[in-house]
């Protein structure tokens, strides 16, 4: 769950401390981190409650990049992510996601990143008007993608899930999908979100009379 405010608060006093003292990368992605919390409702984190909060997180992330190793934590980049998402900018969260999915090491179960970034497509391919084919290629890219960097089961997870919170757009992704005549997604998305049923049929049982 979010932190309590209070807690939020006190935090920010104690990193802005150790950041006067000897700033580095860890500390300053704690305090994006302290940061987005603040700027998000309690309740629902993708609800915008307080932009300024959002922009001194982004503020903090980009002092956090400028270190040696921060461009290479998934964390950081899904974290730039969701705050630029609050801000409208789905085509830049988008970028963001991608870079966090290409960061996971093969064969990691963390579908965070992974999870962000396919919502963020949804969201992009409802946005899209009467041209959503850029969305849908990029849906169907990085889900091959992902079945390259992670297990099969967690890619299968990623896309049940989406299809449980989002089920409206998943659905009108698939009618393009196959109105487009493009049905390798629309079988995935078909082969993991309906259960599996059993398809042997029984077997004939034959009665013999004994003579």
């Amino acid at each position: 769950g979010i932190p309590d405010r209070q807690k939020l608060t006190d935090a920010r006093k104690d990193l802005d401390k150790v950041l006067s003292v000897r700033p580095c990368l860890r500390t300053h992605l704690e305090m994006a981190q302290v940061y987005y919390y603040m700027g998000v409702d309690a309740l629902q984190e993708s609800l915008l409650v307080d932009e300024s909060s959002i922009n001194s997180a982004l503020v903090s992330l980009s002092h956090a990049l400028q270190f040696e190793l921060g461009d290479s934590l998934p964390d950081l980049h899904v974290l730039r992510g969701r705050c630029l998402l609050l801000k409208g900018e789905e085509l830049n969260a988008a970028d963001c996601f991608k870079q966090a999915v290409e960061l996971e090491r093969p064969g990691s179960t963390d579908t965070t990143a992974l999870h962000c970034l396919l919502q963020t497509l949804l969201v992009l391919f409802m946005q899209g008007g009467s041209d959503p084919t850029l969305a849908i290629t990029q849906l169907e890219l990085w889900v091959s993608r992902a079945d390259q960097r992670f297990p099969q089961e967690t890619v299968n997870s990623v896309l049940k899930c989406l299809y449980r919170t989002h089920t409206e757009e998943v659905t009108e992704v698939s009618k393009t999908l196959i109105r487009t005549g493009r049905l390798v997604l629309v079988k995935r998305l078909l082969e993991t979100v309906v259960p599996k049923r059993l398809t042997r049929k029984k077997p004939l049982v034959k009665s013999y009379s004994l003579i």
